[in-house]
């Protein structure tokens, strides 16, 4: 299945990122090259590592279609990246979650943390191969994964 991304939106994405990064022209170059970019974490956003069996526990199917669909339902939007490895979901979070995120398992970076950057995807990029947006990535920063929605995401179980 193809999971097209507006380009309006797309458009609006990369540049609120690439404001977010210290050298946006690289930025740009690498996603042109369809490579990640690394974008500063702490001040617009923190990220979120949530291990794949933690989200994806109450789902008979993981495909991709099933994860996204299940995000959607937790009501996440936008702002999860699926990294090549496939072992996390990277979701970024408003600034400042890092300091109250306590979920075991689970780890947020943020200000003050020593690897203060994460690879973002080509904003364009929402299938494998390698590492993609599974949600479209944030335009702005009311896009960001809602701590609240992700802890409910968490707390979920598979009816037996």
């Amino acid at each position: 299945m193809t999971h097209p991304t507006s380009p309006d939106t797309t458009w609006d994405a990369a540049r609120w990122l690439l404001c977010r990064t210290d050298l946006p022209y690289r930025a740009r170059d690498s996603w042109a090259r369809g490579a990640g970019a690394g974008i500063r974490v702490g001040e617009h956003f923190d990220v979120l590592y949530l291990p794949a069996p933690m989200v994806e526990r109450v789902l008979v199917i993981r495909d991709r279609d099933a994860v996204e669909a299940h995000l959607r339902e937790a009501g996440l939007t936008h702002g999860v990246i699926v990294p090549r490895s496939r072992l996390d979901y990277v979701l970024l979070v408003p600034p400042g979650t890092s300091r109250a995120w306590a979920e075991p398992r689970t780890e947020c970076r943020g200000r003050g943390y020593p690897s203060h950057y994460v690879t973002a995807p080509p904003p364009t990029r929402r299938e494998p191969p390698g590492a993609y947006w599974i949600l479209p990535p944030p335009a702005r920063g009311e896009n960001l994964c809602d701590p609240d929605l992700v802890h409910g995401l968490l707390r979920q179980r598979r009816d037996p």
